[in-house]
This record gives C-alpha cells, structure tokens and sequence, in this order.
C-alpha cells in the first residue's frame, strides 16, 4: 500500500515530540484517512459476511422465540385440559 518513505513520514508525523505546524497537522490527518480508507476497502468483505450473518441468526431467533411461544401455549392447553379432567 505505502512504500517505505511515506511509511517512514508518517510515523516521523506522529511520533513528533512537540505539537504539529498546521501543515504536519494536515499531511498526517490526510495520511491517516489513506489509512482509513484502504482499512474499510480491506475490511468490506468481511463486514458484508457478518451482516449476513447477523441478519441469518436474527431469523433463527425469531423463528425459535415463535417456536417458544407455540409450546407455551400447548404447555397451558394441556395444563388446562389436564385440570378440567383431574378429579
């Protein structure tokens, strides 16, 4: 992605030990949005595979939460059945 020397420049901008001129400020702050940039293009198909993810186990939850609900409610049928019935 970088070669050595901007590499070199960017830790040089960053490891300054005095405050940055205005013009150091904005070459590391471009520098770092580079960063970020080939950061988030790099990390793309990985975000995209867990949002599929997500959205597959947030199905899976829904459907296990109705599929709760439905024993609840044949727990209680039965229960209620079982008392009408019981001397």
């Amino acid at each position: 992605m970088w070669n050595e020397v901007k590499r070199q420049r960017f830790d040089e901008l960053r490891d300054l030990n005095r405050p940055l001129s205005s013009t150091e400020q904005a070459e590391l702050d471009g520098m770092v949005r580079e960063l970020e940039v080939a950061e988030a293009a790099y990390l793309q198909p990985a975000t995209e595979r867990l949002n599929r993810a997500n959205e597959q186990a947030a199905r899976r939850n829904e459907e296990l939460r109705k599929l709760a609900e439905r024993k609840h409610a044949l727990v209680v049928k039965l229960q209620t059945a079982l008392a009408e019935t019981s001397p």
